[in-house]
């Protein structure tokens, strides 16, 4: 039996591995991508490509590496540490610093994804992406110390109260209107449940081709396509 190759694959694997290993995100790149994120990806978005498959992909993977660090690297450490860590994330994310020599790989990461971002779709877009981005962080800083650290099993009003802002959904959500370069004010809007449901259904599986939408990504106000820089 022939094994098709998705003609997008080689690029965006590249692309991805050398995120990992530019940035020091894992000490072993090709044993993190082996989990399947890239075909995941190309799976999810079937008509995407170029720059905004490339950094919709990066940010999959830079949210998926920020949530493994929360759950091993940031588990025994100190409530104080893990703030910082949070801290340093938001304030990189929202432009109010650089990162500095100390800062963890992600954070230097992270101010290169929002400068590539912010060059290439409009201002409101990411202004919104943000908002959902430090809802997700302050979501996982506040389950890992008022809950996984402790061994404490929240109430059910305190995960109802969390978790509307943990959703890494939400992330995806907008990740899908990045790479399918499509802005629509409305996220009830028919396209974007169709490209949400495809990564919905993919990601449950991680098997390239499963993803069966015909929608089409190009339908919809678009934005130029800007290169990052």
């Amino acid at each position: 039996m022939t094994t098709v190759t998705d003609p997008r694959h080689t690029d965006l694997y590249v692309s991805a591995a050398t995120f990992l290993t530019q940035y020091g995100l894992h000490p072993d790149p090709a044993a993190f991508l082996s989990h399947g994120y890239v075909d995941l990806c190309l799976a999810a978005w079937p008509g995407a490509c170029g720059a905004e498959l490339d950094l919709a992909t990066r940010w999959a993977v830079w949210t998926w590496i920020v949530d493994d660090t929360f759950d091993t690297e940031l588990l025994g450490e100190s409530r104080q540490v893990v703030g910082e860590f949070a801290l340093s994330l938001l304030l990189v994310a929202g432009g109010s610093t650089r990162p500095g020599p100390g800062d963890h790989p992600a954070v230097h990461a992270l101010a290169a994804l929002a400068a590539d971002t912010r060059a290439m779709v409009p201002e409101f877009w990411w202004q919104r992406y943000l908002t959902h981005l430090e809802e997700w962080v302050h979501a996982a800083c506040a389950k890992l110390v008022d809950f996984v650290q402790p061994r404490r099993t929240p109430t059910l009003r305190e995960y109802l109260l969390l978790r509307p802002t943990d959703g890494g959904m939400v992330l995806a959500a907008m990740w899908c209107e990045l790479a399918g370069r499509c802005v629509t004010p409305d996220w009830h809007d028919a396209l974007v449940q169709s490209l949400l449901a495809d990564w919905t259904r993919v990601s449950s599986r991680y098997l390239p081709g499963s993803a069966g939408s015909k929608s089409d990504p190009t339908q919809g106000e678009r934005w130029p396509a800007i290169s990052p820089s």
